[in-house]
């Protein structure tokens, strides 16, 4: 008997699945455990006569969650029967994992019980897709570059988990594909060996059979991996810097996944040099001219301090935001076909929401009464001594360098900061100016109690208007 229990996670499944199982226990696999993961019902016969079978359990999902969410099920299905077997095996199944090759990896774990095992494929042969190619390459590349641990096949399903390893697989996070990677990562960090035994690679009908989606998991895999190599350096550094300083550090910072595409940008793009008054303290309300997304791209790209953002709310959420391009941005404004914006919308809204979440923008809630939320974020941002960076332009997709008609209802800030600290908050005029490639501040402007607050609401408006275009045409932009 080969003392070990194997986990397929199962979604719309063909018949070929029963004789797979009954082939693997003939074998001698102690235990299998077929998860459906929501699959149809007309298929459900399929799981019926799987759970009649000896030695076959069959778990169900009422929905599809994934394939991460089905193997976390077998997972503490496994343990909660308080095994006293040596692992688990987990398999795909469409069938691409010979049983030979399911028992090679389960008698490898048995043999040596060290670390998990994978089976890998050689993806050098002719057989494989081009997707699966490429995709398990780049993955394979950025894990051995993040993680400097060279793995052939990253993606690979057949896997071997010693009974030791299981209780901190089972609570890691990730519920498609990512999970998987999420699983190799943590084994990484934990230094646990990662052993990889050869396997036949079989692909059937170019692998449609996969429910693996080639651009959302493959972002999401992306996504995972720079995240957690960054977090863990940030984390790093920081601990590093409270070492030193003595000091806790309970300030908001950027992301990982902010700090890697901001890095990539600004190895690529020009450089920017900035300007700042070097006579204030405490924090700052920038305001800035938008420029169809070049003052906020700058912005972010170069400011050299931390400083949070107002964004549009649709942004910083994946599912507005696809909502937001499918509806306008690409249909409406660019007068793209709605298939087409729809196939660029799904992985552009992913990465632009997960980008500005971890820049660590602020939500603004245009026309709603949510806009109070605003506010408050942005007065206790700045009661942290935080500074924030406004783009108020009514048409922010203007090119022009010179500043027309602002909403004025980011100066309300005056009144609810004044209101929280007894202090006013200083305004700057912040301009990216395109041709000297820099960010240049004008000198603050407070509001003085002089006159009543709409009314000096509107002076300090015409200022920071005044000083915008003062800006740009002192940089010959205008």
């Amino acid at each position: 008997m080969i003392d070990c229990t194997v986990i397929i996670p199962a979604l719309n499944p063909n018949e070929s699945l029963i004789e797979y199982v009954k082939t693997l226990l003939s074998e001698g696999v102690a235990h299998i455990i077929v998860v459906d993961d929501g699959s149809l019902e007309d298929l459900k016969y399929i799981f019926t006569e799987l759970s009649m079978i000896k030695d076959c359990t069959v778990l169900a999902h009422k929905e599809n969650y994934g394939k991460g969410r089905a193997l976390k099920t077998g997972f503490k299905h496994y343990l909660n029967e308080k095994n006293t077997l040596t692992g688990v095996i987990t398999a795909d199944a469409d069938g691409q994992h010979l049983v030979e090759d399911v028992c090679k990896v389960a008698k490898a774990l048995v043999n040596s019980n060290e670390g998990i095992f994978l089976g890998v494929r050689d993806f050098n042969e002719s057989n494989i897709p081009v997707r699966s190619y490429f995709g398990n390459r780049i993955t394979s590349f950025i894990f051995q570059l993040l993680f400097r641990y060279r793995l052939k096949d990253t993606q690979t399903g057949l896997r071997g988990i010693p009974h030791s390893e299981l209780k901190w697989i089972t609570e890691l996070k990730g519920e498609r594909y990512e999970y998987e990677m999420n699983m190799l990562i943590n084994a990484a960090k934990r230094k646990i060996k990662i052993n990889e035994i050869p396997i036949q690679t079989l692909y059937f009908n170019n692998n449609a059979s996969s429910h693996y989606n080639p651009i959302i998991d493959s972002i999401i895999i992306f996504h995972k991996l720079i995240t957690e190599f960054f977090h863990s350096t940030y984390t790093r550094r920081l601990h590093f810097q409270k070492q030193m300083s003595g000091k806790n550090h309970d300030k908001y910072y950027y992301g990982p996944f902010f700090l890697f595409i901001r890095g990539i940008f600004r190895i690529i793009y020009p450089k920017y040099s900035v300007q700042l008054s070097q006579h204030i303290n405490g924090p700052v309300v920038y305001i800035s001219h938008h420029q169809n997304l070049f003052g906020p791209f700058v912005t972010m790209l170069w400011f050299p301090k931390f400083i949070r953002t107002w964004i549009f709310d649709a942004l910083l959420d994946q599912h507005s935001c696809y909502k937001q391009y499918v509806d306008y941005t690409f249909t409406k404004r660019f007068g793209l076909n709605k298939l087409v914006a729809k196939i660029i919308a799904l992985p552009l809204s992913y990465i632009i929401s997960h980008l500005l979440q971890s820049g660590r923008g602020i939500p603004v809630y245009r026309g709603s009464r949510k806009i109070l939320q605003t506010f408050n974020l942005s007065v206790a941002t700045l009661c942290k001594g935080e500074s924030i960076v406004i783009f108020p332009d009514i048409d922010y997709r203007d090119r022009s360098s010179q500043t027309k008609e602002m909403y004025d209802g980011f100066l309300f800030l005056e009144k609810y900061y004044f209101q929280a600290t007894g202090q006013h908050i200083c305004f700057v005029p912040l301009y990216a100016s395109k041709s000297k490639r820099m960010l240049i501040a004008d000198q603050p402007i407070y509001f003085r109690n002089e006159a009543e607050f709409n009314i000096e609401r509107n002076i300090i408006y015409e200022k920071i208007h005044i000083c915008l275009n003062q800006l740009a045409a002192n940089c010959g932009d205008i």
